[in-house]
């Protein structure tokens, strides 16, 4: 088995808090999204933040790279890793 075919077209989520209270998204993109895309998606949220709205940052790895590919089971995946924001999801009345 792979992760792939265990999961496809999913994105895993998991939060990380750190010692210093921070909290972190790591998201495991698992056949959803190719790589321009998930760059795409990040420079889009940098690009809002920077006008203003709270949103998730994306944090470069130490390569300065958002996007890190790991390998498991020889399937390469990517994951990217965002600031926490905290916050409620806005509804439609």
């Amino acid at each position: 088995y792979t992760p792939r075919t265990l999961f496809p077209y999913t994105t895993l989520f998991r939060s990380i808090d750190t010692d210093s209270n921070e909290r972190y998204l790591l998201r495991i993109h698992i056949n959803k999204l190719n790589r321009s895309e998930i760059i795409s998606e990040l420079l889009f949220l940098e690009f809002l933040s920077s006008n203003g709205f709270d949103t998730p940052k994306g944090i470069k790895n130490k390569t300065g790279e958002y996007v890190t590919e790991v390998e498991i089971d020889k399937t390469k995946i990517d994951c990217t890793l965002l600031k926490w924001v905290y916050g409620q999801f806005v509804r439609k009345t």
